[in-house]
């Protein structure tokens, strides 16, 4: 199996490698684009503190729903081979409830990625890596009016691979997660990215983020995005992101009350989070 994957992978790189040469005849990443790819890997060995709003427009006189997320990403070098990338999701939801709608603290989630130091190459700016752990939603919701599941702690596992060659990058993700207390609710994603961005920060990229709760049916949202990548006051390295998209199928529950979802986010990486220094961080 693992021999397939390798074989697959790398005749994907391949074919990428001379669309790249086609479309950039700079044969060298410039740092805007190296950051900018480095910001949206979700297990480069760099710090992150990343806010992320979903909004949900309600049609047919339904209410708009809403998530603010906060994630927070450490790493630590665990040997010379191996990182582990901590990720720590808070988030803030808003859905309806009897009175209009209801603001609280939903399920914390934490997971922890070992991965490779050094990523795998293929050629002068292709390279694979890959990332797997444990992954744990906390019984931390704060809602007065409570939704099937809010009341479970759930545990699982995660899996990542990363690829890039020049400036096209693409990410496959599956996470699936077990009831260990509370509701008996199993649930599972797959995040699937695609994009390119340029020397000057600049990226496009497909990014659905397919999720199902339980015996429902998936959730599959279809679209695009845009990011840029600079450094604000010509110090902090940060990228902006902007999503849109249609929401292909959707769970029962949900009916054709949110057909669209908009996404806006702010990657800021550091060398450290509040002043607790996390190690080297590897250009």
């Amino acid at each position: 199996m693992m021999h397939k994957l390798k074989y697959v992978i790398t005749n994907a790189l391949f074919a990428l490698s001379l669309l790249s040469n086609h479309s950039n005849a700079t044969t060298q990443d410039s740092d805007a684009r190296t950051q900018s790819i480095k910001a949206s890997n979700p297990i480069a060995f760099a710090t992150k503190v990343i806010a992320d709003e979903m909004y949900l427009p309600g049609q047919n006189g339904a209410p708009d729903l809403s998530e603010l997320q906060l994630n927070l990403v450490a790493p630590y070098p665990l040997t010379e081979k191996v990182n582990l990338i901590n990720k720590v999701k808070l988030p803030w939801d808003t859905r309806p409830n009897d009175n209009g709608t209801e603001t609280a603290l939903g399920k914390v989630n934490y997971q922890a990625f070992f991965s490779q130091a050094t990523p795998m190459k293929f050629g002068s700016d292709s390279e694979v890596s890959f990332g797997i752990g444990p992954s744990v939603s906390f019984n931390t919701s704060q809602f007065d009016t409570t939704m099937f599941g809010d009341n479970t702690t759930q545990a699982g596992i995660s899996g990542l691979a990363f690829a890039k060659s020049g400036g096209f990058t693409g990410i496959a993700g599956y996470q699936k997660l077990w009831a260990v207390s509370g509701d008996d609710l199993d649930t599972q994603s797959i995040q699937l990215v695609a994009g390119y961005t340029w020397n000057n920060g600049f990226s496009v990229n497909m990014a659905p983020y397919l999720s199902q709760t339980g015996e429902e049916d998936w959730y599959i949202p279809v679209g695009l995005g845009v990011g840029q990548f600079f450094k604000l006051g010509g110090k902090v390295p940060m990228k902006v992101i902007a999503n849109a998209y249609y929401n292909a199928k959707v769970p029962d529950r949900m009916g054709d009350d949110h057909q669209w979802q908009f996404q806006l986010g702010v990657i800021i990486m550091a060398p450290s989070i509040f002043g607790i220094p996390l190690g080297p961080i590897p250009h």
